[in-house]
């Protein structure tokens, strides 16, 4: 039974989440367009290694505001976030007002926000620029054994969600997800989620001004999160290029021909009894089968032809390559 102070608690707890909701579920909560995902987007091998994390969100615990630096700007401060947590390094707001302004310029609609991929790829090339590091960017599927992998090693990853009160309402009133089903969604967002331990996750939000910016979730429910489309299915997450470099040298063998973007499905191709990769780049189809793979999604750009390594990777982006 609630005694007259749970009561009162909960009453202020609903009309903070009232007047928060008129903040953040409206314009200014939008931000993601949907999941995009390229053929050559990094994806990372088995026969490659990743290095240990320099650093983890735990150790600087540096958070954003994304309203202070442009709308429907959560694209942008989940990545920013990701590299801080990274680096230790902070994005100035000033940077921060100009990366957003890049970002207008490049496609994201202030009204309703842009892809997850493309400020990946934006704000790996501007943090040389504000923060000094070389940064490569990889993407992932949520809750997969590289999944865990990866958070295991300290990194962040950009993931995106779609939410509605129900979800607020959720995770604002003690700190942690419970459920996995919410309804109809009302608006899409990104954030990052990093390892809290081995229970559970956290997700680090991008509204530090709020009353809650952190929430956990349990490893156990990711599954019916993705399939229940509260989670999008693709992850990123930053490295340190010289990093990556250092634990991945150049040693004569096939996988310095393969570029990062295809190793994962030449692996599977390997593993699938094709062994022959002495020339990835052989031609291997005309300008009408890359049109027949654009078409079913397998690649994302037009070259004119198809090389043997393009035509692994489209087949593994469509499933087709066991």
């Amino acid at each position: 039974m609630q005694n007259d102070q749970d009561v009162a608690n909960n009453h202020n707890f609903m009309d903070k989440l009232d007047k928060l909701d008129i903040l953040i579920v409206g314009d200014d909560y939008y931000g993601i367009c949907g999941e995009e995902s390229l053929e050559t987007d990094y994806r990372l091998g088995e026969t490659k290694e990743l290095p240990k994390a320099r650093y983890k969100f735990e150790d600087f615990k540096i958070q954003y505001q994304q309203s202070d630096a442009g709308k429907n700007s959560c694209s942008l401060h989940a990545a920013m976030g990701a590299i801080s947590d990274l680096t230790g390094k902070e994005f100035p707001l000033a940077e921060r007002q100009k990366i957003y302004d890049m970002a207008v310029e490049k496609g994201l609609d202030p009204k309703i926000g842009w892809y997850a991929n493309r400020a990946v790829d934006l704000l790996r090339k501007e943090s040389k620029r504000v923060l000094g590091v070389d940064l490569m960017s990889f993407t992932i599927e949520l809750d997969t054994e590289d999944f865990y992998k990866i958070l295991s090693k300290g990194y962040s990853i950009v993931f995106s969600l779609k939410g509605n009160k129900e979800f607020q309402i959720d995770w604002k009133k003690d700190g942690a997800l419970d459920n996995t089903k919410f309804g109809a969604s009302t608006y899409g967002h990104l954030l990052r989620m990093c390892q809290k331990d081995d229970m559970y996750e956290l997700a680090i939000d991008n509204y530090i001004k709020a009353d809650r910016n952190i929430y956990s979730i349990k490893k156990a429910n990711l599954k019916e999160l993705i399939e229940n489309k509260v989670f999008g299915k693709i992850g990123y997450y930053f490295v340190f290029k010289s990093d990556y470099e250092g634990s991945n040298p150049q040693n004569d063998s096939i996988w310095d021909k393969i570029p990062e973007w295809a190793t994962k499905a030449v692996e599977v191709a390997i593993k699938s009894g094709d062994t022959d990769w002495s020339d990835p780049n052989k031609i291997v189809g005309t300008s009408e089968l890359e049109e027949y793979l654009i078409k079913a999604g397998g690649l994302t750009s037009r070259l004119g032809n198809v090389s043997k390594v393009r035509l692994v990777t489209a087949l593994y982006r469509l499933n087709l390559l066991k």
